[in-house]
């Protein structure tokens, strides 16, 4: 039952996206027809977008405002589903807000993330079936998914974390990210070895 599923945490940072396997740029540029080469290109709904490019330098302060950051978590879906060797998959997928604007935005961010369930688009002429099982948003600092959430998945707890943006832009998994490990040494992020809480989900 739980060979097709996936947990993704995915950062959308104001100048990069990030995931367990892959950073690139948080900017995107429609493309009038399609281009010769498909490198960086995602399809969706009949439309083509260059994907990566020029770092942006405006903080985005609400990232639901255009469908920039809806388009942005496709890539980066396909990036790391591509990391795994994955083209269809159900997703449980990880996100976060600043703790400032997290009671704000949580629910509009969701609702942004979470509007279509059966997702299907292209990129690099690689189609990719996405099913979104369910979205969570965290507040950031406190990014912490527990396995026991999923069903305990192959009995084994698993732990995706995200942040967008604030100068701490990070997703991981665990044993993936070195980086990640230094961070809880240092007390940026929780160590969660039961149930999230809940107050921090939606």
């Amino acid at each position: 039952m739980f060979e097709n599923r996936e947990i993704i945490g995915i950062d959308h940072g104001n100048r990069n996206m990030k995931t367990a396997g892959t950073v690139f740029s948080a900017a995107v540029q429609p493309v009038q027809t399609k281009p010769d080469s498909l490198e960086n290109i995602l399809e969706y709904q009949n439309r083509f977008y260059y994907i990566g490019g020029q770092v942006p330098v405006m903080e985005r302060v609400d990232k639901t405002e255009n469908e920039d950051y809806y388009l942005l978590t496709l890539a980066a879906l396909a990036k790391e589903l591509k990391c795994r060797n994955r083209t269809c998959a159900n997703v449980k997928m990880g996100a976060a807000l600043p703790p400032r604007r997290f009671q704000f935005q949580k629910e509009g961010f969701r609702k942004y993330l979470f509007k279509t369930k059966e997702l299907h688009f292209r990129y690099e002429g690689i189609h990719y079936h996405v099913t979104l099982e369910n979205v969570y948003v965290f507040m950031q600092g406190h990014v912490v998914i527990h396995g026991r959430l999923f069903h305990k998945i192959s009995e084994q707890s698993v732990r995706t974390g995200a942040s967008h943006g604030e100068g701490r832009n990070h997703a991981c998994l665990p044993g993936r990210c070195g980086q990640c490990c230094d961070w809880k040494r240092r007390g940026y992020l929780p160590v969660c070895s039961g149930h999230p809480d809940d107050s921090g989900i939606q």
